[in-house]
């Protein structure tokens, strides 16, 4: 995945947090996230 090109990150709810998701969501936003927002964001 390329945090400079549009991604989706489809889940059924069912599975944990992909390992991906907090840093590839960090990286493609112009503000700052904590790792601790990871689940709420989810």
């Amino acid at each position: 995945m390329n945090p400079e090109k549009l991604f989706y990150l489809l889940d059924d709810g069912a599975q944990p947090i992909p390992p991906l998701f907090y840093p590839m969501l960090n990286k493609c936003l112009a503000l700052p996230l904590l790792p601790e927002w990871a689940g709420y964001l989810w």
